[in-house]
């Protein structure tokens, strides 16, 4: 039986993913696509999305322990409340881990995108901009179905702003996520972003730690970042190139970048390596 990982809510969840390949195997062909435009484009910008991206889907677990005085085994109730906590620790400090890489990816995809006249503005704001003024999302396959599943983590606040309330009305959708996504970056970067505590613990507990929802925002805002990456890459001088690793020849990079996260009706194995693209199949293996 294969041992629980501080990860598992992240890159699995507690539902299947559907349509939609394994999320730790997004961000392992979105790394492998970037390294590989690195190497064709020859710009030293691809490299901050790969190694990023590689760095968040190399984690393979991640401990914690809070009993920081070592005598809460003392009392059971209290061992059985830490047991808890730390558990839900882990996989909190695992989501802000890999969100924050893809993030720091999504960053370099912003600066390669805007090209060197933006000078220092700041990347999320900037990387919104950029999103709001191509419209370069009205057919990305699945960015609105995993928008809205995103949105569902938000508070309504967040959502009513006059900002994000033009952005509707435009049906901007990518500088939408943008939006949401800087806005959670901010709280994760600041301390805003509250560690959660567990609703229930010990013997007889029925509380599902995996299937907390403050720990499954950071899987469906990370799935959501990682298509912002892709819509990023669209926006540069990549698209022009072709990427190998075809069995039946090369594919345009457009091509792949649109379709790297569906799930062919064939692969079972979410970690499976390769990915459909019409009647071609796309391996992925390092460069």
């Amino acid at each position: 039986m294969k041992e629980a990982s501080a990860l598992d809510p992240i890159w699995h969840g507690s539902k299947p993913d559907g349509p939609l390949i394994n999320l730790r195997l997004h961000v392992t062909r979105l790394c492998f696509v970037a390294d590989e435009l690195r190497v064709r484009c020859g710009e030293a910008g691809w490299e901050a999305i790969s190694e990023n991206l590689h760095l968040a889907a190399s984690l393979r677990n991640l401990q914690a322990d809070t009993d920081l005085s070592g005598n809460n085994y003392l009392c059971s109730s209290a061992a059985d409340f830490d047991e808890a906590l730390s558990i839900l620790s882990e996989r909190h400090l695992a989501g802000i881990v890999v969100f924050n890489l893809c993030w720091s990816a999504y960053e370099g995809a912003v600066e390669l995108a805007a090209g060197p006249s933006q000078g220092r503005r700041p990347k999320g704001a900037l990387g919104r901009d950029l999103l709001r003024s191509q419209h370069g999302d009205a057919h990305f396959p699945w960015l609105k179905d995993c928008l809205l599943a995103s949105i569902e983590f938000f508070a309504p606040k967040v959502l009513d702003t006059p900002e994000l309330r033009t952005l509707l009305q435009e049906g901007a959708l990518a500088a939408v996520a943008a939006e949401l996504l800087r806005c959670f970056r901010n709280d994760v970067a600041h301390g805003s972003l509250a560690r959660p505590h567990p609703e229930d613990w010990g013997k007889g507990s029925e509380y599902r730690i995996d299937e907390e929802p403050a720990i499954l925002k950071f899987r469906h805002h990370t799935r959501l970042l990682l298509l912002l990456i892709q819509i990023m890459i669209l926006q540069t001088n990549a698209t022009l190139v072709e990427l190998s690793q075809v069995s039946e020849g090369w594919a345009p990079a457009a091509d792949v970048v649109m379709q790297l996260h569906g799930r062919d009706r064939d692969e079972h194995d979410e970690d499976a390596p390769e990915l459909a693209l019409g009647t071609p199949r796309i391996s992925f293996s390092v460069y």
